[in-house]
């Protein structure tokens, strides 16, 4: 199968995790450190599934470093993610998605000496302004202000792209299998601190009970979440990191119709403002934003 099919398959599966998220987030009052460490709990099963399936073979210990670094980013940029979408509207959040091509090529360009192009500034241009205006309610100078959410997502993307570099740094040159073991390995290494916190918080065991009734929804979301994980690996390991990208930058607008179809028919799950200025806003820069992940893989 092409790797664009992986590629396509990841936003997908992503928003579906999203908007189960979303549900519980805003109608289950769930703590986003209970989701974290349940997504680390998660792929710490992936991780023993894929070593008695496929096996993992011997790599060097710069590389395992690289991957388990990778799946601590895996594992903590879930936690500012959530926090994100759980202040604010899915269809504002999804599209700072695309804020982390921009880090990707931030990096590559500091790291990696890979010149910048004309055609790449206008596309960093474009993703920048209209992440920012979706992230406002005012875009006059004397009012300006920006969500929190724009914050958060700003350092959950900055792990993000850090997640696709090190794994793509790493597959290249090693089995694919072995490369996501050791990814999922980190993440489920970085949950095990945050449980030990989690169980050290008064009334820890109080907060436990209180997400059982919901815990079905959060594993739920945890294995589509670690699906698209999957997926995406699959098309890191066919192609370069910056284009996968830019078919995850369809995400957007894939979140969108979600979203408008459920405010339509099913507005006691999710429901979001779709008056007709709102909405034209979102498709707008939520276009511009695809069309700057185009100028940047140029």
């Amino acid at each position: 199968m092409s790797w664009f099919w992986f590629a396509l398959a990841t936003p997908v599966l992503y928003c579906a995790a999203i908007y189960i998220d979303k549900f519980v987030l805003s109608k289950k009052n769930t703590d986003p450190l209970v989701v974290t460490l349940l997504s680390g709990v998660v792929l710490g099963a992936m991780a023993l599934i894929i070593r008695m399936v496929f096996g993992v073979n011997q790599i060097g210990g710069p590389e395992i470093l690289a991957l388990l670094v990778s799946g601590v980013f895996l594992l903590f940029y879930i936690l500012p993610y959530l926090q994100a979408l759980q202040i604010d509207e899915a269809t504002r959040v999804v599209p700072l998605m695309q804020l982390a091509p921009i880090y990707v090529l931030v990096f590559s360009t500091v790291f990696l000496g890979e010149p910048l192009t004309g055609m790449q500034l206008v596309g960093f241009g474009l993703i920048l302004a209209s992440s920012l205006v979706l992230s406002t309610d005012n875009l006059s100078l004397n009012t300006f202000k920006l969500r929190r959410s724009f914050w958060l997502m700003t350092v959950a993307m900055l792990m993000y792209a850090g997640i696709g570099l090190l794994f793509r740094y790493v597959v290249r040159e090693q089995d694919f299998w072995t490369t996501v073991f050791y990814q999922y390995l980190g993440a489920f290494l970085a949950a095990i601190p945050l449980g030990v916190y989690m169980w050290q918080k008064p009334n820890s065991k109080k907060n436990m009970v209180r997400h059982f009734p919901v815990l079905n929804f959060i594993m739920l979301s945890n294995v589509i979440a670690g699906a698209a994980i999957l997926v995406q690996s699959l098309a890191l390991s066919m192609t370069t990191a910056p284009r996968v990208y830019i078919v995850e930058g369809s995400q957007p607008l894939i979140m969108l119709v979600i979203a408008v179809a459920s405010s339509i028919w099913f507005p006691k799950i999710m429901k979001e403002d779709l008056a007709g200025e709102t909405l034209g806003k979102k498709v707008f820069f939520s276009i511009l934003i695809f069309i700057g992940l185009l100028f940047i893989r140029n």
